[in-house]
């Protein structure tokens, strides 16, 4: 049989870039809310990111699925990990 994008593959990529999007439209909605939004977005994003982690290891354990997809979804979600953790670890340290 021919290797395919499956539906995990297009949610792996959904995931990643919703991750992102919602990273940047933080403050944004905070403003446009109030602070209490930006705490629900922020929890969400970590729930999202794990997800994404759970959904990259599901992704490629499967040997029927192409890899370009999630190449490209796991790229965007190191991205995102790369950037919480600069944040995090400069709120850390620096407030």
């Amino acid at each position: 049989m021919a290797k395919s994008y499956s539906w995990r593959s297009y949610s792996f990529l959904a995931v990643s870039v919703l991750v992102s999007i919602l990273m940047v439209s933080i403050d944004p909605i905070a403003v446009a809310f109030s602070e209490g939004v930006a705490t629900i977005i922020i929890n969400f994003v970590f729930a999202e990111i794990l997800l994404s982690i759970v959904l990259s290891i599901i992704t490629f354990i499967r040997s029927k699925e192409k890899r370009l997809i999630s190449i490209i979804a796991l790229i965007i979600t190191l991205l995102n990990i790369a950037v919480l953790a600069f944040f995090l670890w400069f709120g850390a340290n620096f407030s």
